[in-house]
């Protein structure tokens, strides 16, 4: 019996429609790994596309995730490596989706589907971080405590970015991605040797261009050994990603894909609805070098209690959320008018915005209450009421967007000092304050 309905008669017109009902699956098939392989630069593979998952999974009983609203224009992904992990006997546990091990690599990834746009922001695993319901900790241990779903949480609240779905895959699944595209040429800046044998790890790859296949490909992202640790490491992967994105929007690569379908689909997990397929499928093949920004949390190591962090540059990283991820390079002003009847979401919608490298010049309550809540651009080109409006997605349904005077350029001057570039009039359509989580 599926979802409450008995099965049909094992008779030859069961049998029939049963095939028939196959074809569907395997062109949405299709669609599913082309939408991994459009986007596989982006995270080693990682975005395919299976049926939905609940959000909450994973999340300790004292921890929520605050509803991130359907994304319109941007869509927010959390990318996971996770670490190999090791069952009590120290064996690896094969199924590694079971297995909430710490994160190896973290990345911010937003796609831009208005812009046609690509943006990855690193997020260094040593960060120390405040993780809800655990305290402070390094930030690749969220997803030790919690699953994909805290992981989730613990970056939205650190970056303000509404993040709407993730995907994780194991260093099994980017080596049997790389090996399924027929390997990737990368020019390996060093001589790299280092061995963990309670690890199974020993990497060996010598300087130079060369073809890596999945298991050299792992040996160059697990490398850590550089005289700054995990910043040249997160540049060096950073690097590898373009690489792989050129051979997999490569005409032989997509020639092959509808045979590479259930084999891309094993080697990772997400919680990213199958309608999405299209939309990123779309934008996956209209990539190129220039399509993809890339950058790395600013900050510095420092050792607490015998412990090694990577302790963020708060400022910095709001900057860094800025330009990277919304690519807006100077500082944009904007005013927060509640105008909705529930009190304090002025306040919570600025501190996101803030945390986002948005600069609120004023905070306070509209004339009058608005039925739904609207973005306005003074002087500004369209694209700043949009990014304003995905920098608030966690918190308001689909805004309306305006700009008065020139939509040309970037932000003007404003003739006052304390005039704002774009006025946020908050209405009935934003989530409650009590559904929007806590900081």
């Amino acid at each position: 019996m599926i979802m409450g309905y008995p099965e049909l008669p094992r008779t030859e017109l069961g049998r029939r429609g049963a095939r028939r009902r196959e074809k569907p699956r395997r062109h949405w098939g299709k669609w599913m790994a082309l939408g991994l392989l459009g986007v596989v630069a982006v995270w080693l593979g990682a975005t395919a596309l299976v049926t939905y998952r609940n959000l909450n999974r994973g999340l300790p009983p004292d921890s929520s995730l605050p509803p991130i609203l359907e994304p319109s224009s941007r869509i927010n992904v959390l990318a996971l490596g996770l670490d190999a992990q090791l069952d009590a006997h120290g064996k690896p546990i094969i199924d590694w989706r079971r297995a909430h091990g710490r994160a190896d690599t973290v990345m911010l990834v937003s796609f831009d589907l208005k812009a046609h746009r690509v943006a990855i922001l690193s997020l260094p695993r040593d960060s120390r971080v405040r993780i809800p319901g655990r305290g402070t900790d390094k930030l690749n241990a969220a997803h030790a405590y919690g699953g994909p779903a805290l992981a989730m949480r613990t970056v939205q609240d650190l970056t303000g970015v509404p993040i709407h779905y993730y995907v994780r895959t194991s260093f099994a699944g980017v080596a049997k991605v790389v090996d399924l595209l027929g390997g990737v040429e990368f020019d390996v800046p060093q001589n790299m040797d280092y061995e963990d044998p309670v690890q199974e790890l020993y990497i060996h790859l010598k300087a130079g261009r060369q073809l890596l296949d999945g298991d050299k490909a792992v040996q160059l992202l697990r490398f850590r050994h550089y005289p700054d640790g995990d910043i040249t490491r997160i540049h060096v992967q950073q690097q590898f990603l373009q690489a792989l994105m050129d051979k997999a929007l490569s005409v032989v690569t997509l020639a092959r894909l509808p045979f590479l379908v259930d084999d891309v689909l094993a080697c990772v997990d997400t919680n990213i609805p199958s309608g999405k397929a299209v939309s990123l499928a779309r934008l996956g093949l209209g990539l190129n070098a220039s399509s993809l920004q890339a950058g790395t949390a600013p900050g510095s190591p420092r050792d607490i209690g015998g412990v090694s962090y990577w302790i963020l540059d708060e400022r910095g990283l709001a900057t860094s959320v800025r330009q990277v991820l919304y690519g807006i390079g100077e500082p944009v002003r904007v005013e927060v008018l509640n105008g909705s009847a529930y009190s304090g979401v002025a306040a919570k919608a600025a501190d996101i915005l803030r945390k986002q490298g948005f600069s609120v010049v004023q905070v306070g309550n509209a004339e009058k209450q608005a039925q739904h809540t609207l973005i306005q651009g003074h002087g500004t080109s369209a694209s700043i009421p949009d990014a304003v409006a995905g920098a608030l997605a966690g918190i308001v349904r689909q805004p309306r967007l305006q700009v008065l005077g020139s939509q040309e350029g970037s932000v003007s001057a404003a003739p006052d000092k304390g005039e704002a570039d774009v006025t946020v009039i908050l209405g009935a359509d934003v989530v409650p304050p009590q559904d929007q989580g806590t900081d």
